[in-house]
């Protein structure tokens, strides 16, 4: 991974917030910090519990409705099976 400040600049993010958002990721176990000079960020596939957690904030902070979530895949599920079928 690029040095923490070469990464802040491009997504317009102070490097005290990458710090944190790091931090966050790392206590949802959804990445490992090694710290040190050589240090790293290991990335973890997220287990189904931690996805419909994640999903279920995201939803919840864009004030998308359960059922509107529902009525979109309706719509999708039969474009994507058709694709997926050529």
């Amino acid at each position: 991974m690029p040095r923490q400040e070469a990464l802040v600049e491009p997504l317009n993010v102070s490097l005290l917030s990458f710090r944190e958002a790091l931090q966050i990721m790392d206590t949802e176990r959804l990445i490992s910090l090694r710290r040190g000079n050589r240090g790293s960020v290991v990335v973890h596939t997220p287990t189904r519990t931690s996805a419909a957690y994640m999903l279920g904030l995201l939803l919840q902070s864009k004030s998308i409705a359960l059922a509107d979530l529902g009525a979109a895949l309706q719509e999708l599920e039969p474009a994507c099976a058709a694709l997926a079928a050529q």
